[in-house]
């Protein structure tokens, strides 16, 4: 009885670990009431470190129904950069629709400059896939680009691309269990935009290769 007991502890312990695991401590959303009446969403940075990706969650009640929003994405996921939330900063986000009341709120997971990570680890990992799937297209593509190729093949080659990068989150959709993020938080290299302008894109994917080269936790 007494080991049996001692067993029923441990799993609750290791239970409360994994849990805890999960809690994001440093990075979290409140929503103000904006002197219009409209809850605004504002992502708060406690960490030493600017995030570099993120995705939130909330609940908010609108005409008698409560209703799911999720947000976010990873300032790598843009050529020249995106929108990071900086150290010890906070930073104005969504906007409920107006009448909309919030009901709760927090952060799924979140990956900070230096490569710390907190909250869902399957996500963590979803969004360091999608980094790792575009450094991958465009260590590929920019050969193809340095090659001078015509605009129906880069054209035909990133349509390519793009199918083999949607059917990588396919797969990794399996891996998420929070509503509301699947794999249009998972990035490919390959914008609708590539081919228009072959010599200003390869300026613009080699200072984007090179941003992904070094970010953290390494690739």
């Amino acid at each position: 009885m007494l080991r049996a007991m001692v067993l029923r502890i441990l799993l609750c312990l290791l239970a409360s670990q994994a849990l805890t695991a999960q809690v994001v401590k440093q990075f979290h959303v409140e929503y103000r009431k904006q002197p219009s009446g409209v809850h605004k969403a504002f992502l708060v940075n406690g960490y030493t470190a600017a995030a570099t990706a993120y995705i939130a969650q909330a609940t908010y009640r609108l005409e008698g129904k409560q209703q799911p929003t999720a947000w976010g994405g990873d300032s790598y996921s843009y050529p020249d950069g995106g929108t990071e939330v900086p150290a010890v900063f906070e930073s104005e986000s969504n906007a409920l629709p107006a009448g909309a009341v919030p009901l709760t709120s927090g952060v799924v997971a979140v990956i900070y400059e230096d490569g710390f990570s907190e909250g869902d680890q399957d996500v963590v990992q979803m969004l360091l896939a999608g980094r790792r799937r575009s450094l991958e297209d465009l260590n590929a593509l920019l050969p193809v680009l340095d090659k001078g190729a015509d605009q129906p093949t880069i054209i035909r080659w990133s349509a390519e691309t793009r199918r083999a990068g949607l059917a990588v989150a396919g797969k990794l959709d399996d891996l998420v269990t929070v509503p509301g993020v699947k794999h249009q938080y998972f990035m490919t290299a390959v914008p609708g935009w590539l081919g228009r302008d072959p010599k200003a894109d390869v300026a613009v994917y080699r200072r984007w290769r090179a941003r992904l080269a070094v970010s953290k936790p390494a690739l």
